[in-house]
């Protein structure tokens, strides 16, 4: 019954936006978190100082140690935030161009020695009833990525290209599910704990070539004038 609940109570994202904290950081500045898709820990530096609130930044290969929080990016308008990226041996650098005011995913992906990225804006409407999900197919070559309840097999998310993302509000019920593409699926996993007016990620990766899923509430980095 709750996880026909979960299909069922799918709705239209209320047209608002949610700021996660207070307080609001510097007007002309952006959000962006990074995203871990690959089998080693990943070590992430800003090359104009000054816009990475954080600093130099580690990520780990366990689920959640994979996302970072959203950090405040001050100064965006007509400033790339560049980053420098090591995962391993491979090397990599990002230049990404963000708007004023938005809230940005940068999936880090390891091709060979080289570190692929994919940025991507993230949607910021939200429902104060409902939970908002967000499927990420955090993959280089992953077709067809989807969320899929357990063991019956009905989609929440479906058709999801690699490198793209897709939200939705859900009730806030739990459920088993798995993430997947093609014909491989990852283990099953718990969405629980969802709260109405929560933000929540769910991931799917492949960093050893087989899918692996999990879900993250978002979360700003702490900011202070």
């Amino acid at each position: 019954m709750r996880r026909a609940l979960l299909l069922a109570m799918l709705t239209a994202p209320a047209l608002a936006q949610q700021v996660l904290y207070q307080p609001l950081p510097p007007a002309g500045s952006a959000y962006l978190r990074i995203a871990n898709g690959t089998g080693e820990p990943l070590r992430v530096g800003a090359l104009n100082p000054g816009t990475l609130t954080t600093g130099m930044l580690t990520l780990g290969t366990g689920t959640a140690q994979r996302i970072s929080p959203y950090a405040v990016q001050l100064e965006v308008a007509g400033r790339p935030v560049a980053l420098a990226l090591s995962a391993g041996a491979a090397r990599g650098e990002a230049s990404l161009p963000l708007q004023p005011g938005s809230f940005n995913t940068l999936v880090v992906l390891a091709t060979g020695a080289a570190l692929r990225v994919v940025p991507l804006v993230d949607e910021t409407q939200f429902n104060q009833t409902r939970a908002r999900l967000t499927f990420y197919n955090a993959t280089a070559n992953c077709a067809g990525g989807g969320l899929a309840l357990d063991p019956a097999g009905q989609a929440v998310f479906a058709d999801v290209a690699p490198g793209a993302a897709r939200m939705r509000s859900v009730n806030p019920v739990s459920a088993q599910v798995r993430v997947g593409c093609d014909a491989a699926r990852s283990p099953a996993f718990a969405l629980g704990g969802l709260e109405a007016g929560g933000q929540y990620s769910i991931w799917l990766m492949a960093p050893a070539g087989q899918p692996i899923g999990f879900v993250t509430r978002d979360t700003t980095a702490p900011w202070t004038r």
